[in-house]
């Protein structure tokens, strides 16, 4: 598939919402609402009610990766395998990488005291690896999302898994995506074949999950290997070999390629197959299939040459009465391979590192001390186990080197500590007892214990051979380096402090000896020396650095550049824009210190790239809030026994000017919660809600629900045209009261294909089969009081905390709160009762709070409304209501004026048969609601309401438009709907209520960055993925398969 930018999307269907006109009302014991039709005059009521809950009754119950080997691999039809990477250096002083946050960067370090990215491709997911071949690039990531605009629906298809993407690299500045394909599953790992004339690709995958093909659900595990034929302008795939069982390792051999997998954790056995790939046009034949007898790690554990197949396996995790195999297959039939030799060793232990060479082979197994085991292989595959020499720790890779005769394995020692360490070994003859030469830890002060991505990926260190020249402590020639990244914490002074570095090692054919570090900002992931040069880059997913690494016993730090900068959030600031950028490294939070970073871009410059005109240092917060032309940060702490808030207001008049104004620190504020929704901005003021959890005895109660019997209540979703009756009543009656009753049934009919039908039955019809289940117990109604703090920011130098909050308690409860101008609108609800109906309502009263003077917070009217506010503006409140009937409850939508001290409903509109997910209002003008039936709850839908002229008392329903289970609407704002969607936030465009169509995807979460629409352009704060930014007019959804 590919992806373009396009000025328009498919068009998308809609399906008519089942509602109708009303208005709020009562009515007796378990009959259902009566209420206005649309077309019927609205007059202002005396009192609203809403219906509100049945209180509870509680009546008695509660790979690791691969090692290169130093054998050299066949070349057959000019062609060379190749194992792809994270990062390539290229020519020129430039260096390719592949980022897990911004995607294809190009580095260019040819002044390398000024690195600069000067082209980039942004991929979102997580990257596998990569391959560099000429002016191209074949990119692989897994959790990649895309979606594709699909047409007839607001939905866009879901691709997603793992990407395979060529890009055109002739021009560093520009790489330009050629093409892409989707693999379903995860990608465990790639080669690559590059030959003088033909180039493939081959790629294994994994993709496990429920199915449920038979009538049953089971757990399949399902591997594949694919291959393509690379080309300069396109991808062709070749061939697919379906294997089962879980990719865990491919080895390249000449011609051949090792796939083992996983068949099960218990045992846990593998099978090793043989793949011809030998056709330079990228086809593959499926040769022979070996089952080992343990599980296989890696692809160092497996080895084919000379028509002899050879496989280290052992225990998934290790156990007691478990082993470890050497296994040798006679494969010159490769169709047909005989075994020869299952040499077991290691009982009790897992096996880790493992290398083959042409007559010899070595592994390391473990269980609280590592055992070095030697094995010798003659030419008929015969295997006889020629030593064990005992140590400390372990070894997760083993590297030949010094033309065969020794080995350099890295891993961990775990004496004194756990620390990754380098050790020397002599194989020259496999059956010396004592093999281990010399071994190195990592630098003491970085504590008793670290890690490495050198633990599972063996492109994590580098061993070198002939890089140096330096004296050992003995005074041995050490030649050879090594670079070990490491991170780690250790304690001190009473706090952890983190550290993450690359070791660097020097060796000998007798020794090696620790040197100096190369520091880094988080966890490094590779290292490599620059060809020609004594320097070197260190690459993590947030930081290159470059370092002068001629002294290796203290190398110098050269230069420093960001990878990704974390930008947390995107204001629109007229003319310009406020990036709000976190510091750097991921252990930021732990840094009492650390401060965030503001920076003032212009709004007619891509935002992601934008040179700051004015920057300055802000508290690293939970909140930045555009108030008037201040920028307020919050920032709360935990200091026992209290919450410390503090609170900076910068001044931006002039935003190329920022001034910072007044400081306040304060332990009187609620801290906000993790979305910062008990947060409210005035013009002059922050008001901090804290919601109290209380409850409320009501006294014994008793109370029944009804299951119906003799009638049909299921059906199978794929039976076309059956009927079943489904819903729900129940009755509840207070000690000493009537009995009261609610809910209803309905007739449904499956429609295979589209939305099951349902209408309701009179209560009377079914009643005489009803069953009626009894129980008695205590009554207990939750409710939720809030009062609200007052942060007075009218002088911003001398912002202070209002000393008397707002408060409500009993009969107030909580139901809504929010902010119009100067106003604090916030909704309770009373308890109450309607004429002749003794079910549960309320009487929602609004309180508006004048706070023009946010130090003298003026009650200006406490208001009658139905149901609670959506949305306010000026003087008019967008609300949803809710009252007795349908299922349970039934809700509505409607449009209320404030007058006086008064409310008067204008427009009203019943949702019959709907029950409301999520009601907004977009721009103030058009409420936006998303619903599913109360009977079923089937297919989402979502309809565009817009108020109808006049003195017409409904909604004209503009828009329905089905929902993708798996989508759900999140926000509104400027004709633009926000949906929640796998892998982050679908963008639609709902300029044009008949022409709705999904517009771009963002792969955040809404919650986390609500995008904003400014100067013509969609902008999304993506923290360290970056800026998302298009044009309103644009699309960057996939527009073909």
């Amino acid at each position: 598939m590919r992806r373009r930018i396009v000025t328009s999307t498919a068009w998308l269907g809609a399906l008519l919402l089942l509602v109708g006109p009303g208005c709020a009302g009562s009515g007796s014991p378990g009959e259902e609402e009566k209420t206005a039709e649309d077309g019927a005059p609205i007059k202002q009521a005396p009192s609203f009610l809403t219906a509100d809950d049945f209180p509870e009754i509680y009546w008695g119950e509660e790979e690791e990766e691969e090692e290169e080997e130093e054998e050299e691999e066949e070349e057959e039809d000019d062609r060379e395998l190749e194992e792809g990477d994270i990062y390539r250096v290229m020519g020129g002083g430039r260096l390719l990488n592949l980022n897990r946050y911004r995607g294809l960067q190009v580095v260019d370090y040819s002044d390398i005291t000024n690195p600069q990215i000067i082209g980039k491709l942004p991929v979102s997911g997580t990257p596998v690896e990569m391959y560099v071949d000429g002016n191209r690039a074949v990119v692989l990531m897994n959790e990649w999302y895309g979606y594709k605009a699909d047409p007839g629906k607001l939905a866009a298809r879901e691709r997603a898994g793992g990407l395979v993407a060529l890009v055109d690299i002739s021009d560093p500045t520009a790489p330009t995506l050629i093409s892409e394909y989707n693999v379903p599953g995860r990608i465990t790992t790639s080669r690559y074949a590059n030959g003088s004339s033909k180039d493939s690709l081959y790629i294994a995958a994994v993709k496990n999950g429920w199915v449920n093909e038979n009538g049953y659900w089971e757990y399949r595990n399902e591997s594949v290997v694919k291959s393509f034929d690379v080309m300069s302008t396109s991808m062709t795939p070749k061939t697919e070999l379906l294997l089962g069982g879980d990719v865990t390792a491919i080895q390249g051999e000449g011609n051949v390629l090792l796939v083992a997998r996983r068949l099960s954790n218990w045992p846990p056995t593998s099978n090793v197959s043989i793949v011809d790939i030998s056709d330079i046009n990228g086809s593959m034949a499926l040769r022979g299939t070996v089952a080992s007898s343990g599980y296989v790690r890696t692809q160092f554990h497996m080895d084919f040459r000379n028509d002899q197949l050879r496989v280290f396996s052992g225990p998934l995790w290790g156990g007691w009465n478990e082993q470890s195999y050497l296994q040798t297959w006679n494969a010159t039939n490769k169709d047909n391979p005989i075994p020869v030799a299952n040499e077991a060793f290691g009982v009790n232990e897992r096996l880790y590192g493992a290398v083959f060479m042409n007559d010899k082979a070595f592994a390391v197994t473990y269980r609280q001390t590592d055992p070095f085991h030697s094995f010798s292989i003659d030419p008929n595959g015969n295997v006889t186990e020629e030593s064990e020499f005992i140590v400390s720790g372990w070894n997760d890779y083993l590297r030949p080197l010094a033309g065969g005769t020794r080995l350099i394995g890295i891993g961990v020692n775990d004496q004194n500590g756990r620390k990754m360490a380098a050790s020397l070994y002599d194989i020259t003859n496999l059956q010396n007892p004592n093999p281990l030469l010399d071994r190195a830890e990592t630098d003491a002060s970085s504590g008793t214990w670290n890690y490495s991505e050198a633990q599972w990926d063996h492109r994590a260190f580098k061993i070198l051979e002939n890089a140096v020249n330096v004296q050992a402590d003995t005074g041995e020639v050490e030649t050879g380096l090594i670079m070990l990244p490491f991170t780690g914490y250790k304690y001190e002074n009473n706090t952890y402090t983190y550290r993450s570095a690359v070791q660097l090692f020097t060796f000998s054919n007798t020794t090696v000896t620790r040197r100096g570090t190369l520091d880094h900002v988080d966890s490094v992931r590779r290292s490599t020396l620059l060809d020609g040069t004594n320097n070197s880059a260190v690459i993590s997913e947030t930081v290159l650095s470059f370092h002068d690494q001629t002294n290796v016993d203290d190398p110098e730090k050269i230069s420093q550049m960001d990878l990704a900068p974390d930008y947390a959030k995107i204001l629109p600031w007229g003319d310009y824009r406020v990036r709000i950028r976190h510091p750097e490294g991921y252990h930021y939070w732990y840094n009492n210190t650390a401060n965030a970073r503001a920076e003032i871009i212009p709004n007619d410059e891509h935002a992601d790239l934008a040179e700051p005109v004015a920057t300055f240092e802000l508290p690293l917060s939970t909140g930045y809030y555009k108030v008037g032309n201040y920028l307020v940060s919050s920032k709360t702490r935990w200091l026992w026994p209290n919450y410390e808030t503090t609170i900076k207001i910068f001044d931006l008049t002039d935003p190329v000017h920022p001034q910072e104004k007044g400081t306040l620190v304060t332990n009187e504020l609620t801290p906000t919660n993790y979305y910062n929704t008990n947060l409210h901005l005035t013009d002059n003021a922050l008001i901090y809600q804290q919601n109290n959890y209380g409850y409320e005895y009501l006294g014994l109660y008793q109370g029944r629900s009804a299951s119906l019997l003799g009638v049909n209540t299921w059906c199978d979703s794929t039976s076309d045209g059956c009927k079943y009756i489904t819903g729900q009543r129940a009755c509840q009656t207070p000690d000493g009261q009537q009995e009261y009753c609610a809910g209803g049934f309905a007739e449904c009919t499956i429609h295979v294909g589209a939305e099951t039908t349902c209408v309701p039955i009179p209560w009377s019809t079914l009643e005489p089969n009803a069953y009626w289940y009894e129980y008695e117990g205590e009554g207990w109604r939750y409710p939720t009081y809030a009062s609200f703090k007052i942060v007075d920011l009218s002088d911003p130098t001398n912002p202070k905390v209002v000393p008397n909050p707002i408060t409500f308690a009993s009969p107030d409860r909580y139901a809504d709160a929010r902010t119009n101008g100067n106003e604090l609108l916030v909704t309770v609800k009373n308890a109450a009762t309607a004429p002749g109906d003794n079910r549960p309502y309320t009487k929602n009263f609004l309180k508006r709070y004048d706070l023009t003077n946010p130090s003298a917070p003026v009650l200006v009217s406490s208001t009658n409304i139905p149901g609670q506010p959506v949305d306010a503006y000026d003087n008019r409140l967008f609300i949803r209501d809710r009252q007795w009937g349908g299922s349970w409850h039934e809700e509505g939508v409607g449009r209320v004026k404030l007058t006086g001290n008064g409310a008067k409903l204008e427009k009203y509109r019943k949702l019959e048969g709907r029950y409301v997910t999520m009601m907004l209002v977009d721009s103030h003008e058009q409420p936006v609601v998303s619903s599913r039936s109360t009977w079923t709850y089937g297919t989402a839908s979502v309809a565009v309401l817009d108020p109808q002229n006049g003195n017409q008392p409904g909604f004209n329903l503009l828009a329905n438009l089905t929902l993708d289970n798996s989508m759900s609407l999140i926000g509104v704002d400027e004709h633009r709907w926000y949906l929640y969607v796998a892998g982050g936030t679908l963008v639609v465009d709902a300029n044009d209520p008949t022409a709705i169509k999904a517009q771009a995807f963002f792969p955040i979460y809404y919650w986390n960055s609500r995008p904003v629409v400014h100067n013509g352009q969609i902008l999304a704060a993506g923290g360290r993925f970056g800026i998302y930014q298009i044009g309103e007019d644009e699309s960057n959804l996939l527009q073909d398969d």
